[in-house]
Parts: structure tokens; C-alpha cells; sequence
């Protein structure tokens, strides 16, 4: 059955990535009874989309973490996910900043490295989870 959850949520990063405010998304679930992702915003986008509604920020990380910037990412990935069964939707998740090269999170063809991911990010997406 695990396997089976690992093969459906495969496909839901490109299905999120098609959001022009989405860059990257890494889905975790495996073995856990809910779907929860680590998102990285498109920032030039999303800074647009700020300026418009006139949400201001003084960096990069004050704008992920600003309230209004994660409610407007849940409308965005309900929209998005709205057609799949409850079990195939992301209960939670966090805004990350951009992976890199540098940090060893990306291969030099950019694909996400998972497992670099996820150790970096493993108390993040633990909170997730605690927080269900």
C-alpha cells in the first residue's frame, strides 16, 4: 500500500509546479498517513503579486514567512489539488527559500536531490506532521 502512495504523489509536483508561483515542490508522505511538501516560492512572481496588493517585506525570508504569503499558497494548492481524493492532498506545508547548486540540494542538470532535501529540511517537515 506505501508503495502505492509513494507512486501517487509522484506526480503532484508537476502537477503544483504548472502554478506560475511555484518553482519547486518536494512531497513527503511515504509511510505516514498524510501528504505534507516543502515549496519554494517563484520569487520574482510572488514579489509582483506583493507590490499589486500592497504587502510589503524587507527580505526574501520575511516574505515566505508572512501569514497572508502562506494563506495565498494554500488557495493556490487547493485549487490546484481540488480534484484529487482527500488522501492524495497536501495537508500541510512550508515555504522554503530557493534550492541550490551550492548547498547540494540540486544535481548540475538542477533536479531536486530528495534525499539531500530531506535531510536538511527533516525538522521542518517533522513540525508538519506534529502539527496534524
Amino acid at each position: 500500500m506505501f508503495q502505492d502512495r509513494v507512486e501517487e504523489f509522484k506526480n503532484k509536483p508537476a502537477l503544483l509546479k504548472q502554478d506560475k508561483y511555484i518553482k519547486d515542490v518536494v512531497i513527503f508522505g511515504d509511510k505516514k498517513p498524510h501528504l505534507v511538501a516543502l515549496i519554494v516560492p517563484e520569487l520574482e512572481r510572488l514579489k509582483e503579486y506583493c507590490n499589486g496588493m500592497k504587502i510589503s517585506y524587507d527580505n526574501d525570508k520575511e516574505l515566505i514567512n508572512d501569514r497572508r504569503i502562506y494563506r495565498f499558497y494554500e488557495d493556490i494548492i487547493h485549487k490546484m489539488l481540488k480534484d484529487l481524493a482527500r488522501f492524495e492532498q497536501i495537508r500541510r506545508f512550508a515555504l522554503i527559500p530557493e534550492f541550490t547548486q551550492d548547498a547540494g540540494e540540486l544535481t548540475p542538470t538542477l533536479k531536486i536531490k530528495r534525499q539531500v532535501v530531506e535531510e536538511k529540511y527533516k525538522d521542518v517537515v517533522d513540525e508538519l506532521y506534529a502539527a496534524l
